[in-house]
């Protein structure tokens, strides 16, 4: 996938909204117990997790759980308030009287633009972790005149991150760093992604890029990727 470049990406979530692929209808590690048409949080498979899904997953695997920042945490803050106002299209539920429902999943052209921007700009607060080695502390710039937003890394993704950032060692170091940061992120069994995610960047297109463009570029591909980002 990586190979392609993330036009790549975009075509594969665009791909999987007809829900014809079956990688995108039951990935590897997914929950057997789950049908092929709804996933267990009533989202159809092949449909956009949405924001709630997106934060928790977040705020569960990259950031510290027992700092007040985390469960505070939105996404769909970063991008700033005219993309805050079309939240809508990025997927969540929506209650009328006793019912809800969810809105906004259905992968299209729109609700990925939106996403997309989503995703720079949280992708461009971690790329800003490399300006300060060692550091534990995201922030996340404001858009659009919006405040600046603050959340503190795990202390087990923080050295993935720096190690990252630096890169160093031969071709094989630099393929083990970046597939550990696929997994701390994406968080499953994919040998057939992480390999070439990881090839990718230890490649001559990242391999000697300055380590806040590596990684910026790093997380908006796995944002993006739909083992991340469609319910399976």
């Amino acid at each position: 996938m990586f190979r392609l470049g993330l036009k790549f990406v975009w075509l594969s979530v665009l791909a999987c909204s007809g829900m014809a692929a079956a990688g995108c209808q039951r990935g590897a590690g997914a929950d057997e117990s789950v049908g092929t048409s709804e996933a267990a949080a009533g989202i159809p498979v092949g449909d956009i997790r949405g924001t709630a899904l997106v934060n928790k997953s977040l705020q569960t695997r990259l950031f510290d759980p027992q700092a007040p920042t985390t469960q505070s945490f939105t996404i769909e803050k970063l991008a700033g308030d005219d993309v805050g106002k079309l939240r809508a299209f990025l997927g969540q539920w929506v209650t009328a009287g006793t019912q809800s429902k969810f809105q906004g999943g259905e992968p299209n052209p729109f609700g990925l633009v939106l996403w997309h921007q989503v995703i720079a700009s949280f992708a461009k607060g971690m790329g800003g972790v490399c300006d300060t080695p060692g550091t534990v502390d995201v922030t996340f710039p404001g858009v659009s005149g919006a405040p600046a937003s603050a959340a503190k890394l795990h202390r087990n993704v923080a050295p993935k991150i720096a190690a990252a950032c630096t890169f160093e060692g031969d071709a094989a170091a630099k393929k083990e760093a970046a597939r550990a940061l696929f997994h701390a992120v994406v968080d499953d069994e994919l040998p057939e992604e992480d390999t070439a995610f990881a090839d990718f960047f230890a490649g001559p297109d990242y391999a000697q890029a300055a380590g806040k463009t590596r990684v910026e570029a790093m997380f908006t591909a796995m944002l993006l990727n739909p083992h991340f980002l469609l319910t399976r």
